[in-house]
């Protein structure tokens, strides 16, 4: 059987991103994307590679203040009628171009994602390695051609320097392909796929980056979209996938512990204070005023074998309990959780 071609972008769309990268340097590009994920494979997708490896599609951020509207970018390809396009989506409209039905005219997409966070850019096969650069000054105004800064005065106060630009905020989308993403790469520890960044979403954020020679840290940026897209699926070394839980207690000392004798001791210890309790500080309170009297026939007047029963039924939930904290720490081990 013939080796399926690698997946790449097409040369028309990664013309597109150049451009739009030069043209705002600083934008976003948390919601970019070309190669789709598990569920875009689970249905007909441009983002999805052809038999020749090629993707013909690509989504570029929605950054207004960093100088990119998608919905000037756009109607500027709606403008230039560039040949090349097969179809766009923005703002819950989908365009086709030259070859699709009523050309260049936006009709309502009925597709769940409406596309408001980036513009969704698909090509034809035909045209798809086509480097003529795309005519989409118009939609970034002063952004296309940055003016000359003036000389600075002989002397000048110094500026104060500018407060740091908070990172734009992560939506839920997003959050909800890393996490799908590091669940199809092997990464089970992230838990389930609910757009929330939680905990475990966070250890898994933080296995994979230390895997994958990212810096340390457990958020969302580009460097990790980037490498999510390049990343092969995990491979566990059998060394920890298929340690013995012996050999995992060695490795992992916080899940070595003999939780048995830690019971026993505390509940020796109950036994001791009860009977200290009630044979030496009531005894001695009750000599002295009486008041203690009903608690001691009160507890007199419950048989021997409940309460033996009762610390017996206490003391195997603990046990279990225990057994069971140990039973996750061995597993988070194995698959990785715990480094």
């Amino acid at each position: 059987m013939a080796k399926r071609p690698a997946a790449r972008s097409t040369k028309s769309l990664d013309t597109l991103r150049s451009q739009v990268n030069r043209l705002a340097p600083k934008r976003s590009k948390l919601s970019d994307g070309w190669l789709g994920d598990a569920k875009h494979s689970m249905r007909k997708s441009d983002h999805n590679p052809e038999p020749d490896g090629t993707v013909d599609a690509l989504d570029i951020t929605h950054d207004p203040k960093y100088g990119v509207d998608i919905q000037k970018l756009c109607d500027a390809i709606i403008a230039s009628k560039d040949r090349r396009v097969s179809y766009l989506i923005c703002n819950g409209k989908i365009i086709a171009g030259n070859g699709g039905p009523r050309p260049w005219a936006k009709r309502n997409y009925t597709g769940p994602n409406k596309h408001t966070k980036h513009l969704h850019v698909s090509v034809l096969d035909k045209f798809q390695d086509d480097t003529t650069p795309w005519k989409i000054e118009a939609a970034f105004g002063k952004a296309a051609t940055a003016p000359v800064k003036p000389a600075p005065a002989p002397v000048a106060p110094a500026k104060p320097k500018p407060a740091p630009v908070p990172a734009p905020a992560i939506d839920k989308e997003t959050i909800e392909r890393v996490q799908q993403q590091l669940k199809d790469l092997g990464y089970t520890e992230v838990g389930g796929v609910d757009g929330r960044l939680g905990t475990l979403t966070a250890t898994a954020i933080r296995a994979f980056r230390a895997e994958n020679g990212l810096p340390e840290g457990d958020g969302i940026d580009d460097a990790l979209l980037l490498a999510l897209q390049k990343a092969k699926p995990r491979v566990l070394a059998p060394a920890r996938s298929e340690a013995p839980p012996e050999v995992v207690r060695e490795k992992v000392p916080e899940v070595r512990t003999n939780w048995l004798t830690k019971v026993g001791a505390f509940f020796t210890g109950i036994f001791a204070l009860i009977g200290s309790f009630f044979d030496g500080i009531l005894g001695n309170l009750d000599e002295a005023s009486g008041v203690m009297q009903p608690v001691k026939d009160a507890a007199g007047d419950v048989p021997g074998w409940m309460w033996m029963l009762a610390i017996a039924v206490v003391a195997g939930g603990l046990f279990l309990l225990a057994r069971h904290g140990e039973a996750k720490g061995v597993e988070a081990f194995k698959t990785g959780a715990r480094r």
